[in-house]
């Protein structure tokens, strides 16, 4: 009788382990993937030797081309360009053996098989790589995302270049934010300026390009504010604020150059906004901040003749025609390059105060959790919303130019090329409980002592206002290509 009671202990105890390691936490603490806490973890088993391999082209070259070989081989489009980008890269990180390790399992777990039974072992594998390599200060980041598609998942990644780390002060705390570059040419695009995770935070330049070049740069010229609707009342104020964060030169070259600029926006916008509404299918990606080389108007003129008869053209000669002018009017040089670097780093600083606000909160109520706490929300407000209203908040509180972090929220309702983003959405939720307590400043523009009311409407709303600085050797000028 006895042995009957032990086989159905045995029975129950097998049941029980199999289901706790379904259990996600459970998982990733057997295979010491997290500690007690739930802070992730990494310990080489092998001496460590990343200074043995060529890490950027690595991370520029071999790296994007297998995982643009894996993605195809997942479509159906062919394994051997898979099988050969794998050994390169394979033998590339080869003298690293911890680097070899994280890869091969990797690519393991690449086939989606696999990929859908683990696809958390798949995102732990790129974050550890990161890991180490930062551990050794080799300045690379892969942030690992899983895709899906009618065959099965995809683990792609975006891989980034760390030019800074900014530690950012709040109280007697720090917080670090990263400010990366993309360098692994693929066609994949951030939706956001800078993001924040457990492990830190990064700001991408190439998004901040992207919004100082579309949105910033125009105010920069008086002579446009009447053309830059929804924009206007923000005009002046910015200009004060840009006034007191950039060089004199900078300043002026920006300035003279802004209308050249504005007509390459305009224009794009133009071709995205018939896209959107009859369908043409036509997308231009990749615009140039200095404009569109001859050889690359070249083609947009060759599309533009194909469409000209079609109800619905991708792009019209006189597009084309505009983007040229304004391209051969701004004529890059390098005190156009200087004066852009300079621009782009003014545009970081309150997004980096703003992605420090997150962390923080981050650990306040360990991981978001629970939302934060917040008097002025209403019961049904998310998590993720009450988290951008104090991101938001603090950015106008404590960053140097509070009037260009208020733009950058009202911006980011419209979102990218004009669409608008959706009811409910976190932006849109935390920005229309800030207008309904201060009026309608996305369209009136900044009210005065903006940065004074943000730090009462911190206490009011959230319940504290802590101090909060951008580092002294936070950059003055950040890389664009």
């Amino acid at each position: 009788m006895r042995w009957r009671w032990a086989l159905a202990g045995l029975v129950l105890l097998s049941v029980a382990v199999t289901l706790l390691w379904r259990v996600p936490v459970v998982r990733s603490w057997a295979r010491d993937e997290i500690d007690w806490r739930g802070q992730r973890l990494y310990q080489p088993p092998h001496a460590p030797a990343p200074d043995q391999v060529d890490l950027r082209r690595v991370h520029t070259e071999l790296l994007p081309h297998w995982l643009i070989a894996r993605s195809r081989r997942t479509r159906g489009l062919g394994a051997s360009p898979e099988e050969a980008a794998f050994k390169a890269l394979r033998a590339a990180v080869a003298p690293d053996p911890n680097l070899a390790m994280l890869l091969d399992e990797l690519h393991d777990l690449s086939a989606p098989s696999r990929l859908a039974e683990d696809p958390r072992r798949a995102l732990y594998l790129s974050w550890a790589w990161s890991h180490y390599l930062g551990q050794h200060q080799a300045p690379f980041l892969i942030q690992g995302t899983i895709r899906g598609s009618k065959l099965g998942p995809i683990f792609s990644a975006g891989i980034y270049e760390i030019h800074s780390n900014a530690m950012v002060g709040l109280g007697s705390s720090a917080y670090r934010v990263q400010l990366v570059s993309r360098i692994d040419r693929t066609n994949l695009r951030e939706q956001y300026l800078g993001a924040a995770g457990h492990d830190g935070a990064v700001l991408v330049i190439d998004r901040l390009l992207d919004f100082a070049a579309a949105e910033v740069w125009p105010l920069l010229d008086p002579w446009l504010e009447l053309e830059l609707d929804g924009r206007r009342n923000f005009a002046g104020p910015v200009r004060a604020e840009a006034r007191r964060q950039l060089s004199a030169a900078a300043l002026d070259r920006l300035a003279a150059s802004a209308k050249a600029r504005w007509a390459i926006t305009r224009t794009l916008r133009a071709i995205e906004r018939r896209r959107a509404a009859c369908g043409s299918g036509f997308r231009i990606n990749d615009v140039p901040w200095s404009g569109f080389s001859e050889e690359r108007l070249g083609r947009l003129e060759d599309v533009a003749l194909r469409h000209a008869e079609r109800a619905c053209p991708g792009i019209t000669l006189g597009e084309v025609w505009a983007l040229g002018e304004a391209s051969e009017a701004l004529h890059p040089d390098p005190e156009l390059l200087a004066a852009l670097q300079e621009l782009v780093a003014w545009t970081a600083q309150h997004v980096a105060v703003h992605e420090a606000r997150h962390l923080a909160d981050d650990g306040l109520v360990e991981g978001f959790d629970e939302p934060l706490a917040c008097a002025s929300c209403a019961e049904h407000m998310g998590i993720s919303s009450r988290a951008e209203l104090s991101g938001y908040l603090a950015s106008m509180a404590w960053s140097p130019s509070p009037t260009l972090a208020l733009y950058q929220a009202c911006r980011s309702l419209a979102g990218e090329h004009g669409r608008i983003t959706a009811a409910g959405e976190p932006h849109r939720e935390a920005l229309k409980l800030f207008q309904r307590r201060v009026g309608p400043v996305c369209l009136d523009g900044p009210p005065p002592e903006l940065r004074a009311l943000a730090r009462h409407l911190e206490v009011e709303m959230l319940g504290r206002s802590e101090v909060m600085a951008l580092p002294t050797d936070f950059p003055t000028r950040l890389p664009v290509q």
